[in-house]
């Protein structure tokens, strides 16, 4: 990676929207005087470095400034192939990151000043001509939203360059803040390519191109523009961001690793669903809770599918089909749909009990599959009742 940055530095050159005034001189004075009482205090650090700020691209602004010069990278954490900082509390504490945590805490000052921001995470080149690595992402940035238009910016590359895995040089630039979407393309690759901010996403296979071949491509592209999607994306829940971004991320780049990844996100996703589950369950929603639980098995079917998921995942993906099969039993009965919902329920004990029979026993377990067996008894005696 030797001579690595300045060769990035010569061709990622940035047209800002901010041009070089004396607001930087000011923020940058102002930045060094923050009270030693708001170190470690986000909320209150990031109004005082926003006091000074007319606009929203000057809050942003001197929120980056300090981010790059207070926050030095964690060569440490690298070394340890280990994560020091588990938030952004701890990353103020010690004044150190690595990508996730520059861009966490980024994101998180961003909101606080009222900045909508995101953070990403994607593929990186370390070379002007060398191959990326895209087994999976393995770097993190953001993008922030200033008067309704998204800007792409690294923090971690700005606030210093890694020459080799043990140096880390305090080398400040500017060379990743706004930096315009066919130039910040070049060495920066969103798992999920909506976040490219491009008319026309490049492939996979056009990053992996040289830098001087990738920018002919990117001029010469001839489509429609693809993604509009990035407003509607900032209006989803946390959760539906993070499983759009497993399935874009694997839509785009279908590695192991990326499939793995989303497996998982999936099991999460329905656990975030199990607690609308006890709300409507509560409020005894049954249509809704219905297709909530129908959602939830349907979610782990296919993570079951994508990747081996642990025995406590599989253990609580079991329970889905246990509580559907009770919910179903509070559905209304009639001469018509009597045999067919008793059917329904049996199978989906039966479904319970023998993905259940198949983990390694506790007291949750066998309780659960000994009341499956209780209700399959009983539906199949009553089942016996309605076929005379």
């Amino acid at each position: 990676m030797k001579n690595l940055f300045t060769l990035l530095f010569f061709f990622l050159w940035s047209f800002n929207i901010w041009s070089q005034t004396t607001i930087d001189s000011l923020l940058l004075q102002h930045i060094q005087k923050v009270p030693f009482t708001l170190n470690t205090d986000i909320e209150g650090l990031t109004k005082y470095l926003i006091q000074p700020a007319q606009t929203e691209a000057e809050k942003l602004r001197s929120i980056y400034l300090w981010l790059i010069h207070s926050i030095k990278y964690d060569v440490a954490a690298i070394d340890n192939k280990k994560r020091i900082n588990k938030n952004n509390q701890d990353i103020l504490t010690r004044k150190k990151a690595i990508c996730w945590g520059y861009s966490t805490l980024l994101k998180s000052m961003c909101e606080i000043a009222n900045i909508p921001a995101t953070v990403i995470s994607g593929y990186v080149k370390t070379s002007l001509n060398g191959m990326p690595f895209l087994k999976y992402p393995t770097h993190a940035w953001n993008a922030v939203q200033i008067e309704d238009r998204w800007y792409l910016l690294d923090a971690t590359w700005d606030s210093g360059l890694l020459d080799s895995p043990s140096d880390f040089y305090e080398k400040f630039g500017e060379k990743y803040f706004c930096t315009t979407p066919n130039n910040f393309i070049t060495n920066h690759l969103p798992a999920n390519p909506q976040w490219q901010l491009l008319d026309c996403p490049i492939s996979i296979k056009t990053f992996q191109l040289s830098t001087d071949s990738m920018l002919i491509t990117i001029k010469n592209s001839n489509c429609t523009a693809i993604f509009d999607s990035v407003t509607n994306y900032a209006t989803l829940t946390y959760h539906d961001q993070l499983l759009l971004k497993a399935i874009s991320a694997y839509q785009f780049n279908p590695t192991e690793d990326n499939r793995k990844e989303l497996g998982h996100t999936q099991i999460e996703y329905q656990e975030y669903l199990s607690d609308l589950a006890i709300e409507l369950q509560s409020a005894q929603n049954i249509d809704s809770l219905l297709l909530i639980q129908l959602q939830m098995i349907d979610l782990c079917e296919v993570a079951d599918e994508l990747t081996d998921l642990f025995d406590t995942q599989l253990e609580n993906c079991a329970y889905n089909y246990f509580n559907y099969a009770v919910a179903l039993s509070q559905v209304s009965l009639t001469p018509e749909n009597e045999q067919q919902m008793i059917q329904k329920m049996l199978f989906y004990f039966q479904q319970a009990s023998e993905q259940l029979e198949a983990l390694p026993r506790n007291m949750f377990i066998e309780q659960a599959i000994e009341q499956s067996e209780s209700y399959s008894e009983y539906l199949n005696k009553r089942l016996s009742i309605t076929k005379k």
